[in-house]
């Protein structure tokens, strides 16, 4: 199936791909069995034993990554996110969350062979992937730091600053009580640091949206 120019260039615009040839990049995906397909809200993507072996790029619409076992949403991705590149070359045999469609959603699928063909053709695809996996080392080892030895304002803190990923406002796609479980808080303990951050005037918020004001103030609190 043929990709847009569009999609063409949303795709090497992100992390994984900037820098690598769309040239390239198009040939090796138009010559895949299987390029799209869309889901319905509420329809499963992924689950752990319910998986391809590929790379996802949102085209449009969301996706919810939830824990299989508690049923937690632990962060919620968007057009132009991927999924799948962490588990991608793992042996393991099964996939690590349930992924679910929160509105109709597309998704180009980016096969292993071809990722493979790009990383030995393209030397930019394989200092990205290296790059992107370091980066989530990083991020894994950030969220342990804080989920086992932060407070309750460390903890709420790493989260918010994770979901806002480089935009201003976030619509928080769980309920505070989920939300104070995935943090391993309690409810007032969740309610209080929210509070602590508005005074602070590092956010604003409204219901389930929450505006950045300040990250560097709401970074302050990782530390403390």
């Amino acid at each position: 199936m043929k990709v847009t120019k569009k999609t063409l260039d949303a795709l090497t615009a992100t992390k994984l791909f900037i820098g690598v040839s769309p040239k390239l990049l198009s040939s090796l995906l138009e010559a895949q069995e299987k390029t799209f397909e869309t889901y319905k809200k509420g329809d499963v993507i992924y689950s752990p034993d319910k998986y391809d072996n590929s790379l996802g790029f949102i085209v449009k619409g969301s996706v919810n990554v939830i824990k299989p076992a508690s049923g937690v949403i632990v962060s919620t991705l968007v057009k132009n996110d991927f999924f799948g590149a962490v588990t991608l070359y793992s042996q393991k045999g099964y996939y690590v969350s349930k992924l679910v469609a929160t509105t109709d959603t597309k998704v180009l699928f980016i096969e292993k062979s071809t990722v493979g063909i790009l990383m030995l053709q393209d030397q930019a695809m394989a200092i990205n992937y290296i790059s992107y996996l370091s980066d989530r080392l990083y991020y894994v080892n950030s969220r342990i730091d804080a989920f086992t030895g932060g407070s309750a304002e460390s903890r709420l803190a790493s989260f918010l600053i994770d979901s806002f990923g480089g935009y201003k406002t976030l619509q928080l796609r769980q309920p505070y009580t989920k939300l104070a479980v995935s943090l391993d808080i309690g409810r007032a303990s969740l309610y209080r640091a929210f509070d602590s951050f508005i005074e602070a005037g590092a956010i604003e918020k409204d219901g389930k949206y929450i505006r950045l004001l300040n990250e560097d103030k709401l970074k302050e609190y990782i530390t403390n």
